[in-house]
């Protein structure tokens, strides 16, 4: 589970058979709702963000970011970002 400031992101990820990565999971926090923006980064040097992904809530705040292809090495620079607010690492156990 991710805390920020404004949201609390409860997150599953699964590596699949073709290397691809799938991470889904709920969206709780003041302000969220059907329809806000999630999306996911990947820290290339410290102060350089790419955007690999992005998805929206749907009406129970649920997200699906599926078929992300990310080197192994890049699994620890992965962050989130939801509505423009405030961009937390994701912490994939056991990779």
């Amino acid at each position: 589970m991710l805390k920020t400031l404004s949201a609390e992101l409860t997150i599953c990820s699964q590596v699949n058979e073709n290397g691809f990565i799938t991470i889904a999971g709920l969206a709780n926090g003041e302000g969220l709702a059907e329809g806000n923006k999630l999306e996911l980064y990947l820290k290339r040097v410290p102060t350089k963000y790419d955007k690999i992904a992005e998805t929206t809530l749907d009406e129970f705040c649920y997200f699906e970011l599926v078929n992300i292809q990310v080197e192994r090495n890049n699994l620890s620079n992965l962050y989130i970002k939801v509505n423009e607010r405030m961009m937390e690492k994701v912490s994939l156990a056991g990779n």
